[in-house]
């Protein structure tokens, strides 16, 4: 009785078979090696358009919170400019109220 995972050639092995079955796991080899080395390239090629892409919403995002900070300063006068308005028209009527 023979075990489940032992080979047992069905007929003799020459030198020549042999080697047939190397040149064969070979080409094998050599196929998944190209597959590899594409699936390679794709991946780089991917990931380069995705860097683009993250450089470009990175771009954006600062131009983004620079046209923020631009409108933050630019509120900020305005307000100072209402509040200072406020405190003149305040003296105003203060003024008008003691003659």
């Amino acid at each position: 009785m023979s075990e489940q995972n032992t080979y047992e050639p069905t007929e003799h092995l020459t030198f020549e078979k042999v080697w047939a079955m190397f040149q064969e796991t070979d080409k094998k080899f050599q196929e998944t090696d190209r597959q590899f080395k594409a699936t390679d390239k794709k991946l780089r090629e991917a990931f380069k358009e995705t860097d683009k892409k993250f450089q470009e919403t990175d771009r954006q995002f600062k131009e983004t919170d620079k046209k923020l900070q631009e409108a933050f300063k630019e509120t900020d006068k305005k307000f100072q400019d209402t509040d200072r308005k406020f405190q003149e028209t305040d003296k105003v009527v203060k003024e008008a109220y003691r003659i």
